[in-house]
């Protein structure tokens, strides 16, 4: 099976957070509910955020006209197979993506994040086994 290493998870981030990363798969789809408008930036909200090359960080949120709409990302796999054609964002799911990184060994709530009302997504990898 060539898409043994695919998966799919479901995240709440009212308990949890990713730090910037990029998808080593080919492709993650993902399905969500975001927090409120994605034009205005709460301080206090984990929401999912996109990097431009640049280093300038967006809501992705804003690029689905509204919650019936999938994203969907270039993974690390597919940017080699395209020759960067497709390159792979990198993304967070934080309340502020820039901040300094959060240990992993934290486990519960982003640091002052609201404790209810964060962002809600499934995301499903796909994976080519190598």
């Amino acid at each position: 099976m060539p898409y043994a290493a695919s998966f799919a998870s479901i995240f709440n981030f009212d308990q949890g957070f990713l730090n910037p990363h990029r998808d080593r798969g080919l492709l993650t789809l993902i399905y969500g509910r975001p927090c409120g408008s994605p034009h205005i930036r709460p301080t206090d909200t984990v929401r999912l955020w996109g990097c431009e090359p640049g280093g300038a960080w967006f809501a992705l949120d804003a690029c689905v006209p509204d919650d019936d709409h999938l994203l969907v990302l270039a993974g690390e796999q597919l940017e080699r197979l395209s020759d960067s054609v497709c390159p792979a964002i990198t993304h967070a799911c934080r309340v502020d993506p820039q901040a300094e990184r959060i240990s992993m060994l934290h486990h519960g709530p982003h640091p002052g994040a609201r404790s209810r009302g964060n962002r809600q997504s499934m995301a499903f990898v796909l994976q080519e086994q190598v």
